[in-house]
């Protein structure tokens, strides 16, 4: 049976990555002081620049109309199956959706939460599509479980009152503590640290101790933070095989402005 793979926009994925490996991409809603938009139609910059002034920013599951039609062209270019992999549903309720939606398409969709988001749910993604290309058969249920728990992954954020406010289960942190997302959507203190600076290093010196060949860097409106984070993780980790990307809007929204990686046990290749 042959199988297309879909996912949502919070899985961080490049449109040159996607396209290569015929992934669809659905979006993520956002509303920005009232005006809705989304994850692929959004100026990143202008999003960036309302979350610094205080805008008030929500963002939302993928519009069901929006997955129906992935379905559909999926089942138009020839797709005997899909694969739905998306969002983890303790933090969204884009895999509620999904279900529904599948339910009436035109070819069987297995929808998967991946219990995870941003780029860590993007190489769960990538992950099921690598092994679908080898094997059409193959459990992606089983693969994104697998992948998801060989991740790790640390961030940092410069408005973690978001996170609270988002219910994430993490009590209280300063702006440069060291941030984890754990199973079932809970974010956990890994460590305090009293500037950007030392986070970058806390965070790099982390990943000595993390097993893992591949390493995303990324972030969300703090290029230059995740530039300097890239360089460090290089320095002490030369070995390794690094991904850099940008933090999707709709994670931004509950996140505020982030800097951080994910290890995960794809190999390089995989890319």
């Amino acid at each position: 049976m042959t199988y297309a793979v879909i996912t949502d926009s919070a899985a961080t994925l490049s449109a040159e990555t996607a396209l290569r490996w015929g992934i669809g991409v659905v979006p993520l809603g956002l509303t920005i002081d009232g005006i809705g938009t989304s994850d692929t139609e959004v100026d990143v910059a202008g999003f960036y620049r309302a979350l610094a002034r205080g805008a008030v920013l929500t963002s939302s599951q993928p519009a069901p109309g929006a997955l129906a039609a992935a379905y559909r062209r999926a089942a138009q270019a020839g797709a005997e199956g899909v694969w739905s992999l998306h969002l983890g549903s303790a933090l969204s309720s884009t895999v509620e959706v999904a279900r529904l939606v599948a339910a009436a398409a035109p070819i069987p969709v297995k929808v998967v939460d991946t219990g995870t988001a941003s780029m860590a749910e993007g190489l769960c993604v990538l992950a099921a599509a690598g092994a679908l290309r080898r094997d059409r058969d193959t459990d992606v249920d089983a693969v994104v479980a697998a992948e998801a728990a060989a991740q790790a992954n640390v961030f940092v954020s410069l408005a973690p009152d978001r996170i609270v406010a988002g219910g994430r289960g993490m009590a209280v942190a300063e702006s440069f503590d060291v941030l984890s997302l754990a199973a079932g959507g809970r974010v956990q203190v890994a460590g305090h640290a009293e500037s950007r600076e030392q986070a970058v290093e806390m965070m790099a010196s982390m990943l000595e101790g993390l097993d893992g060949r591949l390493v995303a860097v990324g972030d969300g409106g703090l290029a230059e933070l995740g530039d300097a984070l890239l360089r460090c993780c290089r320095g002490l980790a030369p070995g390794r095989t690094y991904l850099r990307y940008s933090v999707a809007p709709s994670i931004a929204v509950h996140t505020g402005p982030t800097v951080g990686y994910v290890v995960s046990s794809l190999h390089p290749a995989d890319l």
